[in-house]
């Protein structure tokens, strides 16, 4: 009778001088493929695909015998949660970048880091001649509202990213990506006359040396954090301004599909304003649908709050602090004293404690207002404009339902 082989999963058996055991299939029900490798001196033969014999002589007692099972099912792929907590990825390093299409990203500039610059990722791809090598697309909304870029050339050159264009139809990529290897091939004429109902791939393309930076994981200097939506109570009132937000965000499909009407219409956005439209602004309204900026409206209500308390502060020093003064009456000629309040021998510091007041608090409160008025006008907008683009379109339900069908975490490049 046969000897059935070993089958359990991963383990390799060998036994010098005697055959292979005997043993039961555990009963998982997994298809396995059995290979049997004999190892002889000064020599081996593997992969050779073979039965066990019915009695096994004074010959093959002698050779050492090595039994493998291999599970049939393939590798599960690599997959990252699009909703996982505020993560960063350092393009330094070889590893698999935790980002997802339509991510709200942002990279800290400035001195100290005191400044951010914010991006949604279109695309999270391994590069075709190096994999050990990922490639990031990123939407740069510095292009869009025509601010000036605080990447240097040196910088520039470090994270081989494509190059911004001052005029439209100029070509100038400093990468050799698919889409700008396309793009040096093609003329100024062609990029002008863009079509708006072109498919996505051909939008990416015509689009990609314009507004969109390309970042490559092994020679970049450039660390990208992902903002976290969502966000509950602890996290929102400790973490940095800007990193996180109560709100929930949009499916990436339509996500991508906003930042796809932003790159057909710029001209849609407002000039570039500190606090009213920054790039912050740009990509939360992708991401939600809101023209706001999180950080400048965490930063004017703790401001508002921070100058309520030093008004009320100096107030109160004000009123409890005493000093020496001549007594009242005939025991002052005879240069008795006492004590008094700060605020009855200085009137004229009240007055000016309540200037104070009005001025430190209400002056962000009146910059906080005025720019949620803003970004309320500003919303209607551009919604408004993105929805008739939409149903002019007649290729955005199919591009919507592409993007939203090739939302994954990691998109691998044959």
């Amino acid at each position: 009778m046969d000897r059935p082989l070993n089958p359990i999963v991963g383990c390799l058996s060998m036994e010098a001088g005697e055959p292979t055991q005997q043993a039961e299939h555990a009963g998982v029900g997994e298809e396995v493929l059995e290979k049997t490798a004999y190892v002889e001196e000064g020599a081996s033969v593997l992969g050779a695909e073979t039965l066990v014999p019915d009695a096994a002589s004074e010959d093959e007692r002698d050779v050492p015998m090595i039994t493998t099972t291999i599970p049939a099912y393939a590798i599960p792929p690599i997959s990252v949660p699009s909703n996982q907590k505020n993560t960063d990825v350092d393009t330094n390093t070889t590893e698999v970048p935790p980002f997802a299409m339509g991510d709200h990203v942002y990279r800290l500039t400035g001195p100290f880091g005191l400044s951010q610059h914010h991006g949604i990722v279109l695309t999270v791809a391994r590069n075709e001649t190096s994999p050990l090598e990922w490639i990031l697309e990123i939407a740069d909304f510095d292009a869009l509202l025509g601010a000036q870029s605080d990447l240097d050339q040196n910088e520039m050159r470090q994270t081989d990213c494509t190059s911004t264009p001052q005029h439209a139809g100029t070509v100038e990529a400093m990468s050799q990506s698919p889409h700008t290897a396309e793009l040096e091939n093609a003329d100024a004429e062609n990029l002008e006359s863009v079509d708006n109902h072109e498919t996505p791939q051909k939008i990416d393309v015509a689009l990609t040396s314009q507004y969109v930076r390309e970042y490559r994981t092994s020679d970049s200097t450039v660390t990208w954090h992902k903002v976290q939506y969502h966000a509950r109570w602890l996290r929102r009132h400790f973490g940095r301004s800007g990193t996180c937000t109560a709100a929930a965000a949009d499916a990436p499909g339509m996500v991508r599909a906003r930042v796809d009407f932003l790159l057909h219409h710029p001209e849609a956005l407002p000039p570039y304003h500190m606090l009213q439209a920054n790039t912050e602004c740009v990509a939360v309204w992708c991401r939600t649908g809101t023209w706001a900026t999180l950080q400048a409206t965490s930063w004017l209500a703790v401001t508002a709050a921070g100058q309520a308390k030093s008004a009320a502060t100096l107030a109160t020093v004000a009123a409890s602090t005493t000093v020496t003064v001549p007594a009242a009456g005939l025991w002052g000629w005879m240069g008795y004293t006492s004590q008094a309040s700060l605020a009855v021998t200085q009137p004229h510091l009240l007055p000016a404690i309540a200037a104070y007041g009005a001025v430190t608090v209400g002056l962000p409160l009146l910059f906080l207002q005025k720019a949620k008025q803003k970004w309320k006008d500003v919303t209607v907008q551009l919604n408004t404009a993105f929805w008739d683009w939409a149903q002019s379109s007649e290729d955005f339900v199919e591009s919507l339902l592409q993007w939203s069908s090739q939302h994954d975490p990691v998109v691998l490049v044959d």
